[in-house]
């Protein structure tokens, strides 16, 4: 029995990656005839021989897609409308997809497989054009003073819990403190800033210097 409401929720997903694929095969074709150097470093002198045919990555992947494509619409269109005739052009049978998304869904039971797919040839384009996302840089995670001083004896300063808070009241904010309940959290990358800001050697901050950090 078919639920209605999870076609529509494949629906909306398949319809999405086709047109993230559109998207990404119309800045696919545009790359096809350029070389994928930076232009504005171009320098303008006669060279030897005929020039390179565009982009060697983005024209292969081209053609790739626009196999795969083919052949896949083709097994759609067989399921859901018989004796279409097809567009030879990737982006057309990207478009084609997500226009059928709905009947697509609830009709095959591969939906999730087709999606991954789509998706994946995405991630490809976007790698080859040079348009992939970039990853978020990863925010440390605070820890408590005893895991901190865990840590910097491991490298060879020893630091005490009290250490820590002396030096986060004399570091005018280069030694952050959060609190969470009863604990302060610090950065060990702060600590360590702090400890070695004026002295090269592991120790230098913390030899002889339990009290006057």
């Amino acid at each position: 029995m078919i639920d209605p409401a999870q076609t529509d929720a494949d629906a909306r997903r398949l319809r999405t990656a086709a047109d993230d694929l559109t998207r990404a095969l119309v800045l696919l074709a545009a790359c096809k005839t350029t070389s994928g150097g930076t232009r504005t470093e171009r320098i303008m002198r006669a060279t030897p021989g005929p020039a390179a045919p565009g982009n060697p990555r983005a024209i292969h992947l081209a053609v790739e897609l626009d196999g795969f494509l083919h052949e896949l619409c083709a097994d759609l269109r067989d399921q859901i409308e018989p004796g279409r005739v097809l567009e030879a052009d990737g982006i057309m049978l990207t478009r084609w997809i997500g226009f059928n998304a709905h009947v697509i869904a609830a009709t095959i039971d591969w939906t999730d497989d087709l999606v991954d797919a789509l998706a994946g040839y995405t991630a490809r384009a976007r790698r080859v054009t040079g348009t992939a996302p970039r990853q978020p840089p990863k925010i440390e995670p605070r820890q408590t003073a005893a895991a901190i001083c865990q840590r910097l004896a491991s490298m060879g300063h020893r630091v005490t819990p009290e250490q820590l808070t002396l030096w986060h009241h004399r570091s005018a904010g280069a030694v952050s403190v959060e609190k969470r309940g009863q604990r302060n959290l610090y950065l060990l990358t702060e600590v360590l800033d702090w400890i070695t800001r004026d002295r090269p050697g592991p120790r230098a901050e913390t030899q002889g210097q339990t009290a006057t950090g």
